[in-house]
Formats: structure tokens, C-alpha cells, sequence
């Protein structure tokens, strides 16, 4: 699907409107937080929604702004869900793999056995995974954020429809791209006002 191309305008809030759709895909740095848990991931989802959804909701006119933030919505939601995901089968397959460890505090077995060598493994594994997707996501936003400095609405594979029927059914669209062929407004034809004459005296 090609790509729309839109003429430099402001947005709603009187800033160009290229860097309100570049600011609408920087939330999803917030996902980097992941390692820090489960929780944390579901607190940067929600700030990252609810940032992208903020700039949506605020821009009144421009449908490139609109539409870079939902997407922006729409991937950050994704990379979240993938993440929380991860997290939460790390966690399970961890705790299965050492359940039956015995620690012994005086032979340190717990440190040194196997299983929880793999265990640990496996750990690390799910967090480098995590972090590949978390880096897969931004790369994407960033391409984004490039094309949108430049006024080119860019839709990701999937994602990009999505985020166009919500955006479409959520926002009016005001400005016209400069691909389209709608012709431009003209003006309405008056009668030019007759003189007035003053009566005879």
C-alpha cells in the first residue's frame, strides 16, 4: 500500500505537525523498562498508551498526527502484550526447572548444580529475546519517526490498517494529502451587487 504524503502544516496545537507524529512514536522507548519485571512492563505499557492516545486525542485536524499515534497506540500495545507474555513463561519454565533443586547452604549446591546452571540459562535466554523484540519494535518506530518528519504517513504491515480504521472512525480528517486528486475548493459564484440609484427629485 503506498505510503501518503502530506503538504508541511501545523497541527491543532500550533506545532508542525511532522514533530507532534515524531513525539506521537517515541513512547515505545518506555518498553525498555521490561527488565525490570512484569509489573514494570504493564506501568511503561500504560504510559506509553497513554501518551500516544493523548496526542491523538488533543490534535483536532491534522489525520497525519492522528494516525502516527494510533499506530503508535496500536504498537506499543502490541510490544507490551509480546513482552508481558515472555516475562510471565520465563517465569513459569524457571520455576519448573528448579523446583526440585534441594539447597544445601553447606555444599552450595544450589550455585553449583546443573539444573539451576541451566536454569539460569534459560533465563538469561528469555531476556535476551525480550530485548531483541523490544529493539525490533523501536527500529520500527523510528523508520516511523523518519518518515513522519518528512509528512509521509507510513503504515506498518498489519498494524498500519489497524491503526487507519481507528483512526478514521475516531478523528475527522481535515487536511488533504498532496497524492490525492481531490481538486481543490472553488469559489461559489455571486452576483456582483447592482449601484443604487437615488430616486429622482
Amino acid at each position: 500500500m503506498a505510503n501518503t504524503v502530506y503538504q508541511p502544516h501545523k497541527s491543532s496545537l500550533g506545532i508542525d505537525a511532522n514533530l507532534m507524529a515524531v513525539a506521537s512514536s517515541l513512547p515505545v522507548i518506555l518498553m525498555l523498562f521490561a527488565f525490570l519485571g512484569v509489573l514494570a512492563s504493564i506501568v511503561a505499557l500504560i504510559f506509553a498508551l497513554a501518551l500516544s492516545l493523548i496526542i491523538f486525542f488533543l490534535e483536532k485536524n491534522s489525520s497525519l498526527v492522528k494516525f502516527s499515534a494510533v499506530q503508535a497506540a496500536v504498537v506499543n500495545l502490541v510490544c507490551g502484550l509480546i513482552i508481558v507474555i515472555l516475562l510471565i513463561l520465563r517465569s513459569i519454565v524457571y520455576k519448573a526447572m528448579i523446583k526440585n533443586i534441594i539447597y544445601d547452604i553447606y555444599s552450595y549446591y544450589w550455585n553449583y548444580s546443573d539444573q539451576y546452571n541451566s536454569a539460569r540459562t534459560v533465563r538469561l535466554v528469555f531476556l535476551i529475546v525480550i530485548y531483541l523484540v523490544v529493539l525490533a519494535f523501536i527500529g520500527l518506530q523510528t523508520i516511523v519517526a523518519l518518515k513522519s518528519f518528512k509528512y509521509t504517513q507510513f503504515k506498518l504491515p498489519v498494524i498500519g490498517g489497524i491503526a487507519e480504521k481507528v483512526s478514521e472512525k475516531l478523528g475527522k480528517i481535515n487536511i488533504n494529502p498532496t497524492n490525492t486528486n481531490v481538486p481543490p475548493a472553488q469559489p461559489q459564484y455571486t452576483t456582483p451587487a447592482q449601484g443604487y440609484t437615488p430616486p429622482y427629485t
